[in-house]
């Protein structure tokens, strides 16, 4: 999930999702870029925008590529390891 502010609408934000690559632009400014730690299934993969708790948030529900069921060490190649 990535933070945004309350005000955004979702044609204000731009969501790549690739193969291999995921790119997140808001107001056409990239808050997030990279190579993805795996290939993807990326039309089953989608985001949306929700509000949580008062504030709002780009979800993105990403699917793995069939028959990689493990765990990986992070998203975004690069970006610190997650704590499984």
């Amino acid at each position: 999930m990535i933070n945004v502010d309350k005000n955004l609408k979702g044609k204000q934000i731009k969501v790549d999702i690739g193969v291999t690559t995921l790119k997140v632009s808001v107001l056409g400014e990239v808050v997030m870029e990279g190579d993805l730690y795996e290939k993807i299934n990326s039309d089953e993969s989608i985001w949306t925008l929700e509000s949580y708790d008062g504030k709002k948030v780009v979800d993105i529900n990403i699917v793995k590529w069939p028959k990689i069921m493990h765990w990986w060490d992070c998203i975004i190649q690069g970006h610190p390891k997650i704590d499984t």
